[in-house]
């Protein structure tokens, strides 16, 4: 993909958006899974790979409110949250509950240095993970041309891969941002506002409103149950380097098939989303 040699970390950077590891690693871009397939099973383990403590979190958002997640390189498979004991999904008071299990895993970078932070937000909660800060010799400043560190840390230099699974209620909001890695959601009626730069989107059976965009890779949305195709939201894809597309759909919304109510437009992505720079810019 990359024809010359990179010698600046300037060009380094430029590669980033591809390179699934840490600055400076030979790697090639992962290959993109088939666009129906799901996110890749969280117990598989890299050869040489090594794992931390997984990490837990659950909370209840505010009427309307919002769980952020932001994350540089792993995955994100979000399910229907059910409360126990009962086929509901949602939460009471008019609050949503949302969980949160996230695994990290390094092969040269330990995983416990990446943390897994929580913050009260406007308008909701937001997860971050965390790289440790750099490190430069004799202290100071670092000399070289990456972007300046923001709220996630050093992660040029890691290649702590977070895997995350999010379960949300039906009246939740989620808002997933990603630079490396797939997003799977299973059916859910949460509203979805998805982006990776590098990476596959496949949703299936949305109830909620969708917004998903891809830098480099496919989206692909399923709407062949009834209750996917009678929801009123709307769904809107974008793809800069990559395929765009609804399955389920055939003629529905020309003919006016019977039951089918979604608004659907595909968009060509006019700028692949900057997802290096901090997600709350």
């Amino acid at each position: 993909m990359l024809s010359r040699r990179l010698t600046c970390p300037c060009a380094v950077a430029l590669a980033a958006l591809w390179v699934s590891g840490p600055l400076g690693a030979q790697q090639t871009p992962p290959a993109a899974p088939p666009a129906a397939a799901p996110a890749a099973a969280a117990d598989s383990v890299p050869p040489h790979a090594t794992t931390a403590p997984t990490w837990r979190w659950s909370g209840a958002l505010p009427r309307g409110g919002t769980l952020s997640i932001a994350l540089v390189r792993g995955t994100v498979r979000v399910e229907r949250l059910r409360e126990s004991g009962s086929g509901e999904s949602g939460g009471s008071g008019g609050s949503a509950l949302v969980e949160v299990v996230a695994r990290r895993r390094g092969t040269t970078s330990d995983p416990a240095s990446v943390g897994m932070r929580v913050d009260t937000i406007a308008g909701g909660m937001k997860v971050t993970a965390v790289y440790p800060p750099s490190v430069v010799p004799g202290g100071g400043a670092r000399h070289d041309c990456l972007m300046p560190e923001d709220d996630r840390g050093d992660f040029w230099h890691s290649d702590v891969r977070v895997e995350l699974l999010v379960r949300v209620s039906d009246d939740a909001r989620l808002d997933v941002r990603l630079v490396d890695g797939d997003i799977a959601i299973a059916p859910v009626a949460a509203a979805l506002r998805l982006a990776t730069n590098t990476g596959s989107i496949h949703i299936a059976e949305p109830e909620g409103a969708v917004w998903a965009s891809t830098g480099s890779g496919d989206v692909e949305v399923a709407l062949t149950s009834p209750a996917a195709r009678r929801a009123r939201a709307s769904i809107r894809l974008e793809a800069y380097d990559g395929a765009a597309r609804v399955v389920g759909t055939e003629g529905a919304e020309s003919a006016g098939a019977p039951g089918f109510r979604r608004k659907i437009r595909i968009a060509a992505a006019r700028n692949r989303s900057d997802l290096l720079r901090s997600s709350d810019q």
